[in-house]
């Protein structure tokens, strides 16, 4: 909800600015068609980056892999607990940043008032306890910089909706007036 109240906000500013600046200053259409153009390259470069925004959620723990990429999750902590590996469940060892499976993949035996306890896949000490989830603390850091860059499209991308706009007619009524005469 958030993120669609930024774009629209972005994008009418961007195009009533655009709008401002083309009535003032009448760039031709092939500055238009090369700004355009440079936005093209920067929304592919923008939504690239993308890719690289993530929390760390931590240390996947979940057993070993077997030779055909298949996933072993039962490990010699966790052999007398008969784990199912139906639905991912997974919990958070927040001391080592580990995450596994479930509860029971880390060899947990006591769930007492919503404390994960008595783990053996985690350390010797009987009083470490896990939680429900990944590892990830907080990803607010993340979440404004996804933002401040989707802003930035959305303010970019639409200023060039005016321009393009405003070539696609000249062209046609450059073409048109061929027809009429």
């Amino acid at each position: 909800m958030f993120s669609g109240v930024v774009g629209i906000f972005f994008s009418s500013t961007g195009l009533m600015l655009s709008g401002f600046l083309i009535s003032k200053y009448q760039p031709s259409a092939r500055k238009l068609a090369a700004w355009n153009a440079i936005l093209a390259f920067i929304y592919v470069g923008a939504k690239i980056s993308f890719t690289q925004l993530g929390c760390d959620l931590g240390e996947i723990t979940f057993g070993t892999q077997n030779e055909d990429q298949t996933w072993n999750l039962t490990t010699q902590c966790n052999t007398n607990c008969d784990c199912q590996a139906s639905k991912l469940l997974p919990v958070c060892f927040k001391e080592e940043n580990k995450v596994f499976y479930s509860a029971c993949h880390a060899g947990c035996t006591s769930y007492d008032d919503g404390i994960i306890s008595n783990c053996s896949c985690i350390s010797d000490s009987p009083a470490a306890t896990v939680t429900l989830g990944s590892c990830a603390e907080s990803c607010s850091k993340v979440f404004i910089i996804f933002m401040a860059i989707n802003a930035l499209i959305k303010l970019l991308d639409s200023t060039g909706r005016i321009g393009n706009m405003l070539v696609s007619y000249r062209y046609a009524f450059k073409h048109s007036t061929y027809l009429i005469h």
